[in-house]
């Protein structure tokens, strides 16, 4: 097998055993084991660039490339879609390891003939690679290391300066994994790798990873991303949540961000952007199911049923008057057990318990402690119903680090 890094810097001779410059880079076509498609030659003497195609090269092999042909009859490889430069794209980068899902840090890329072809067969992620870099293999001790290798298709690149490997590899893999794996991911890079492997996720994926995240990363990675693609994922989280977000950013960046948002998503934060963090308006969230009480159970059923994407976490119907004065709630439980003709009305608990919007964190919490409920209604001055304040998002800002 043949190390990558082996061939940096290496001389690189025509036919008439004239130099032509130095290998600088190695171009390959993704695809689950990437076929070498040509070598970029460095002339530092005439600042000159060579992309030389593979069918000109001679041997390739350490220390050393010979080409077939003189440097004047040498013609440019044109790279295509699916091409990227090891050196610039892979080496140095972080990957995680599909099957454990750890992260480890390329330190070198074995080069090897499969089907024919010489490939990108695996990477190298032991110290070996970094010494063997630094000139340092054969050292006693060093030289007994074993390589430790992963097979090139068994990886997920997190990031790359090549937007073709993060559509065709990374959103692949990091998509199938749960938000909190990725949230780890993200912890472990700095802000702007950070954002990068966000933005490399589908719209929900990244708003369920943001979720995931404390506070301070969650802004500094919104920060680190365009005005759409935040906007985009931003309407993916709860409101409360994206609002406490925009609250911590400028105040321009955080109109221009809300102005890349839909209306309704937009204005749904706006509500909530200007209430403290430790105050019910600050932890209510304005997704939930109110209806009518003249209402019957067969409408409130489908109106959950095609809201449940919106809404995946319903444990309460809250019932409002036509001037929005909430006048009862409904459990799930009452209702799964109803007729579909049923008034709801007639079968809502009116006992209801409400906060209005400035009170304070520990007052809502001692309301949803002493009474055992899953959540709470959020009024204004005029008992008009705003949102509900659920009983995880007081606990996660009590007690952060639970």
């Amino acid at each position: 097998m043949l190390f990558f890094s082996a061939l940096l810097n290496s001389e690189v001779k025509d036919n008439s055993n004239q130099t032509i410059g130095n290998l600088r880079d190695v171009i390959v076509s993704i695809q689950d084991y990437p076929i070498v498609r040509a070598v970029v030659v460095w002339d530092s003497k005439k600042k000159l660039e060579h992309i030389v195609a593979m069918d000109q090269v001679e041997l390739l092999g350490k220390g050393m490339v010979s080409l077939k042909k003189r440097e004047n009859d040498l013609y440019n490889y044109t790279k295509q879609v699916s091409d990227i430069l090891l050196k610039d794209s892979v080496l140095d980068r972080q990957i995680i390891d599909n099957e454990g899902m750890n992260m480890m840090r390329v330190n070198d890329i074995v080069l090897g003939n499969l089907h024919g072809e010489l490939s990108a067969i695996s990477i190298e992620i032991g110290l070996r690679g970094i010494f063997r870099r630094l000139g340092m293999e054969q050292f006693p001790l060093i030289n007994r290391l074993s390589p430790q290798l992963v097979p090139w298709k068994g990886f997920t690149l997190l990031e790359s300066g090549m937007p073709q490997l993060q559509t065709e590899q990374t959103q692949k893999h990091l998509n199938r994994l749960h938000p909190a794996d990725l949230a780890n991911l993200v912890e472990e890079l700095n802000a702007k790798r950070g954002a990068a492997l966000v933005s490399s996720l589908n719209n929900e994926k990244a708003a369920e990873v943001l979720e995931e995240l404390d506070d301070d990363l969650k802004v500094a990675l919104i920060e680190q991303l365009g005005l759409e693609r935040a906007g985009d994922i931003l309407e993916g989280m709860s409101p409360d949540q994206a609002a406490d977000i925009l609250d911590d950013l400028p105040d321009e960046k955080a109109q221009r961000i809300i102005a890349e948002m839909a209306p309704k998503e937009g204005q749904k934060i706006l509500e909530l952007i200007h209430y403290d963090d430790r105050e019910a308006g600050g932890l209510m969230t304005t997704d939930y199911i109110k209806v009518h009480p003249e209402r019957t159970v067969a409408h409130v059923r489908e109106k959950l049923r095609v809201t449940v994407d919106d809404i995946p976490n319903v444990s309460y119907i809250y019932v409002v008057d036509h001037e929005k004065h909430p006048v009862g709630v409904l459990s799930m439980r009452t209702l799964a057990v109803a007729n579909d003709d049923t008034i709801i009305e007639d079968i809502m608990t009116t006992n209801l318990f409400t906060v209005e919007a400035h009170a304070k964190i520990r007052e809502v919490a001692s309301f949803l402690t002493k009474y055992n409920l899953f959540s709470i209604a959020v009024v204004d001055n005029s008992n008009r119903l705003l949102g509900i304040v659920m009983v995880d998002d007081v606990m996660r800002q009590l007690f952060p680090e639970a």
